[in-house]
């Protein structure tokens, strides 16, 4: 019965966390049906929280700041990212995870962070979660010459936890070099972290999918230029294999891309 709950448990809870809501881990249970006695754990007996994600020091946020603005073009990108130091982050992982697709594409997609498929592979979105992300956007003719699709942290979270508010941050300013020198027409942010981290809001993703938004890019040509895109956020594939229903409001979303793109021409 303890491994069954533990699975439901984990089940709802990875279901919820795509959605955008935050869960506490399940507690520990006791083997066997507990008795009056210990039905009330004393100070003694109770379970450990979960220690903290590690938290990247003040001093790698502000080096991420400065390195990301001396970036100018993808290759000096690549570099960076993949000999920056991100603390246990980037120890616990096996490589950098940066981008696939078309540098020149219209559409960047950019979504949270890879899992293990990806950490492997050196390539985001390569798993279940990413081919079925590749079967939606091909229903609107848009494949992976179409597109360019990267993270909003380069490295997996050790046992594929949620990134912490921290590492988005550290991760940022890499982020917006990034978009600045692809410089696409539109951008779509899959799943919660990545619209909130992006958008700069704290709107859960229910809310916040299928209405556009705006993301300025500072032009990295040292004229100090910007220019005005439009944002999508959309749900995450993982949490729409979950939840079947939500494939009506990503078909909706998909053609609401279209339609943008179609405007843009």
């Amino acid at each position: 019965m303890q491994d069954e709950a533990t699975k439901a448990y984990q089940s709802l809870s990875g279901w919820w966390s795509e959605a955008g809501v935050d869960v506490e881990p399940l507690p520990k249970l006791a083997k066997g049906k507990p008795s009056k006695a210990n039905k009330q754990q004393s100070p003694s007996q109770t379970v450990p929280s979960k220690p903290p994600a590690s938290k990247p020091t003040a001093s790698r946020l502000k080096e991420a700041a400065e390195l990301a603005t001396t970036i100018t073009d993808l290759k000096q990108l690549h570099e960076a990212i993949g000999n920056f130091d991100a603390g246990v982050l980037s120890r616990t992982a096996s490589q950098a995870v940066i981008a696939r697709g078309n540098a020149e594409a219209n559409v960047m997609l950019i979504g949270e962070a890879p899992g293990n498929e990806e950490d492997r592979a050196g390539k985001p979105f390569i798993g279940a979660a990413g081919q079925f992300l590749d079967k939606m956007f091909a229903s609107i003719s848009l494949d992976e010459e179409s597109l360019y699709i990267t993270n909003s942290v380069f490295w997996r979270p050790k046992a594929n936890r949620k990134p912490t508010e921290e590492e988005m941050q550290m991760c940022l300013p890499f982020v917006h070099r990034h978009i600045a020198l692809i410089a696409p027409k539109v951008l779509v942010t899959i799943g919660a972290s990545s619209s909130k981290n992006l958008l700069g809001v704290d709107t859960g993703i229910s809310k916040l999918r299928g209405k556009w938004g705006q993301y300025t890019i500072r032009n990295p040509d040292g004229s100090n230029s910007e220019t005005t895109i439009p944002v999508l956020p959309m749900y995450h594939p993982a949490f729409v294999l979950r939840k079947p229903v939500t494939k009506r409001d990503c078909w909706h979303d998909l053609l609401s891309l279209q339609e943008m793109l179609e405007s843009l021409k």
